[in-house]
C-alpha cells in the first residue's frame, strides 16, 4: 500500500510539497481544447513527457534538480528540463515517487538526479502506464514554482500519475514553459 493516495492527488497537494501554501501561484482549470497548439500537443497525451519534449525540441533534455526531499520511502523533487544547457526551462515540475515500488537500480538513478524520470524508467524497461489530466493554466503574479520562465509565455500544466507494473507509483505536476 502506498503512503499517499496517488489517484486523489490535487494541484494543492503537489504545490504544497515545497512551497508555503500562503504564497502559491494561481492556476486556473482548463480543458484540453482551451490549451493552444503546440502546447496542447506537448501536454495532452498519455506518453512520457521526456520523450514528447525531446522529439519536439530535437535534443536530449537535461535535468536540473532545484529541491529534493525524502520522507521515508517517498522521494520528491522540484525540477526543470532544458533542451540546451544555457536555455530557459522547457518544462518545470514536481514529482513525488514511492521508491519501494521501483527496482533498486531505478531507485538509485532517480535519487542521483542525473536523468529525467521518463528516461530512467525507459532505460530500465519498467512497465509503465501514464494517466494525464486535469489541466491548468498559470494565472497569477510571480513565477510558477519560482523558476526562471519566459515572461511572455503563460505556462500550462497537467497533473499525471505514472503506474509502474500496474501500481500507481509517481505523481507529477508538469508545466510546459517554452515552445
Amino acid at each position: 500500500m502506498l503512503p499517499f493516495e496517488v489517484n486523489a492527488t490535487t494541484l494543492h497537494d503537489m504545490l504544497s510539497i515545497f512551497d508555503d501554501l500562503e504564497d502559491l501561484p494561481c492556476f486556473q482549470h482548463v480543458t484540453p481544447a482551451e490549451i493552444p497548439q503546440p502546447v496542447r500537443r506537448l501536454l495532452v497525451h498519455d506518453g512520457h513527457m521526456t520523450v514528447t519534449l525531446e522529439d519536439y525540441h530535437g535534443a536530449p533534455l537535461r535535468l536540473r534538480v532545484h529541491q529534493q526531499r525524502t520522507d521515508g520511502d517517498v522521494y520528491a523533487r522540484k525540477i526543470s528540463l532544458h533542451a540546451d544547457p544555457a536555455g530557459r526551462p522547457v518544462l518545470a515540475g514536481l514529482m513525488r515517487i514511492h521508491l519501494s515500488a521501483c527496482p533498486p537500480a531505478v531507485r538509485a538513478e532517480v535519487a542521483a538526479g542525473t536523468a529525467p524520470l521518463g528516461r530512467v524508467l525507459i532505460a530500465h524497461d519498467v512497465l509503465r502506464r501514464l494517466e494525464s489530466g486535469p489541466y491548468f493554466r498559470w494565472n497569477g503574479p510571480g513565477l510558477p514554482l519560482r523558476l526562471p520562465f519566459r515572461r511572455d509565455i503563460l505556462p500550462f500544466a497537467r497533473l499525471a500519475t505514472i503506474h509502474c507494473d500496474d501500481e500507481p507509483t509517481v505523481e507529477l505536476l508538469e508545466l510546459v514553459t517554452a515552445v
